[in-house]
C-alpha cells in the first residue's frame, strides 16, 4: 500500500525508528507509547507528539497494522513458530584451568585497554613492557601463543560492551533479551530430546551387533588385489533396472526351453495281477505253512515296508515350522531352524512361542531346542494315506513281495 500524498515521508533512518516503534506499541499496548513520551529526553521520539511533522505517518502506520490484524486475527496463531538454532552466547568464555588468576587478570586488562584505545595501543604496550623486562608476561599477544585466541576473544567482548554503552537501545533491549531467552529454551529442549533419541538408537544398534554370534562364520574365500587391479578400469555398476531386466530375461529363456522340450509319453504301469498270472500257482498248503518265529524278531505284514517306500511325495515332504507356521522342505528344515533360532530378530517370536506352549521356564539351550524340534517333527511327519494303504493291504492278505 502506498503512502497517501498528504503525509510527509520521513528519512530512511527516521522511518526505521518509526516502524520499530509501531511494532512494539502494537505488541505492548499504549502504556509503552506513554513511557516513550515520558523518557524522550534526546527528542528521538518526537513523532509521537501531535504537532510533529511525522506524526501523521506514525498514525497511518498504526492504522494500517490494526486493519491487517482485523482481517486475519488468527493467521499467526494457527501456525507453529519455527524453532531455529539459538545464537551462540557472545560473552561465554571457556577459560583453561592451567592459567593462574594473576595471568587471567593481566589478559583481561590488556584486552580491555586494547578495545578502548585501538590496536596501536597494543604495539606501544608491548614495546614499553620489553623495556621494563616483562617480555615473558605478555607473550600471549603473539599469534603463535596458545592463549592468543583467548586474548582476541576478550578484545571482541570488550568492544561489544563499549559499543552497547555508546548506543541507546531503549526500544529493543528488553524485548530482545526475553525473546532470545525463550528461543534458547525452546532450542535446548528440542536439542536435548533429539540427543536422547540418537543415543537410544545408537544403543539399540550396539545391542543388536553384540547379540550376533560372530564366531558362527567360516572363511569362504580370500580375495587378493594386485597392482593390475588398482589401475584396471572396472565395469559400470549395474542399476536396479538392469537387474530386473536380467531376471526377466532368465525367466523368459526358462519358459522357452520348457515349451521346446519334447513331452515324453508315460508307459502304462504294469499291473501286479498280470505278473502273478504268468507265475506257476503255488499250493495253498505251502503258503499257509507257518515258519518258526525267532525270539525277538518283529514280523510285519507282507508288503508293508514296500508300501511305505512307495508313498508318492515322500522325497519332497514339507515340514510345518512350529515357530513361523510356514511349510519348509524337509531337506532345508535343519538350516531353517538354525537361522531362525540364532537370528536375534526372531527372539521375540521365540519367546512368544515358549510362553504360549509352556507354562514353565525352560533351561534348555538353543541347540537342545533345535534337536528337540527336529525329533518332534520327524515323529509326527507320517504320510496321511500310508496307514490306510497298510490296513487295506492287511485286509487283502499276505502276498508275495
Amino acid at each position: 500500500m502506498s503512502v497517501p500524498a498528504n503525509i510527509t515521508l520521513p528519512s530512511d533512518e527516521a522511518r526505521i525508528t518509526i516502524d520499530k516503534t509501531v511494532g512494539y506499541i502494537l505488541k505492548n499496548g499504549t502504556g509503552f507509547e506513554q513511557r516513550l513520551k515520558d523518557n524522550n529526553k534526546d527528542h528521538k521520539f518526537d513523532f509521537l507528539e501531535e504537532g510533529n511533522q511525522f506524526n501523521e505517518y506514525f498514525k497511518w502506520k498504526i492504522g494500517r497494522h490494526e486493519q491487517s490484524q482485523q482481517k486475519a486475527p488468527t493467521a499467526s496463531s494457527s501456525e507453529d513458530t519455527p524453532i531455529i538454532a539459538a545464537a551462540p552466547l557472545q560473552f561465554k568464555t571457556k577459560f583453561p584451568r592451567a592459567v593462574s588468576n594473576l595471568d587471567c587478570d593481566i589478559i583481561k586488562l590488556t584486552a580491555m585497554f586494547v578495545a578502548r584505545n585501538g590496536e596501536g595501543y597494543l604495539t606501544k604496550l608491548i614495546h614499553h613492557q620489553h623495556k621494563l623486562g616483562n617480555k615473558a608476561q605478555f607473550e600471549f599477544t603473539k599469534s603463535s601463543h596458545s592463549l592468543y585466541q583467548l586474548f582476541r576473544q576478550y578484545v571482541t567482548q570488550y568492544r561489544a560492551i563499549l559499543r552497547y554503552l555508546s548506543e541507546e537501545e531503549a526500544l529493543s533491549i528488553d524485548e530482545d533479551v526475553i525473546l532470545n531467552a525463550y528461543k534458547r529454551a525452546q532450542y535446548i529442549g528440542l536439542h536435548t530430546e533429539k540427543k536422547k533419541k540418537e543415543r537410544k538408537n545408537k544403543e539399540d544398534i550396539q545391542k543388536h551387533y553384540a547379540s550376533i554370534d560372530w564366531q558362527d562364520f567360516a572363511l569362504v574365500a580370500k580375495v587378493e588385489f594386485d597392482a593390475i587391479d588398482e589401475v584396471q578400469e572396472l565395469a559400470v555398476p549395474l542399476s536396479r533396472q538392469d537387474l530386473v531386466n536380467r531376471s526377466l530375461e532368465a525367466k523368459r529363456k526358462e519358459v522357452e526351453m520348457f515349451m521346446a522340450a519334447p513331452i515324453k509319453e508315460q508307459e502304462p504301469p504294469i499291473e501286479p495281477e498280470t505278473e502273478l498270472q504268468d507265475q506257476p500257482s503255488i499250493p495253498k498248503a505251502e503258503t499257509t505253512q507257518h515258519m518258526p518265529v525267532i525270539k525277538g524278531m518283529k514280523i510285519r505284514a507282507a508288503g508293508e515296508s514296500r508300501l511305505r517306500k512307495a508313498v508318492p511325495g515322500t522325497s519332497e515332504n514339507t515340514i510345518k515350522c512350529p515357530i513361523t507356521g510356514n511349510d519348509i522342505p524337509e531337506l532345508q528344515f535343519d538350516t531353517h531352524l538354525k537361522v531362525l533360532l540364532r537370528n536375534p530378530r526372531y527372539k521375540e517370536e521365540q519367546d512368544n512361542f515358549m510362553r504360549k506352549n509352556f507354562k514353565y521356564e525352560s533351561n534348555l539351550t538353543t541347540d537342545q531346542v533345535y534337536e528337540n524340534i527336529k525329533r518332534f517333527v520327524r515323529k509326527r511327519q507320517v504320510p496321511e494315506d500310508a496307514d490306510e494303504k497298510i490296513e487295506k493291504r492287511l485286509k487283502i492278505g499276505p502276498n508275495l513281495d
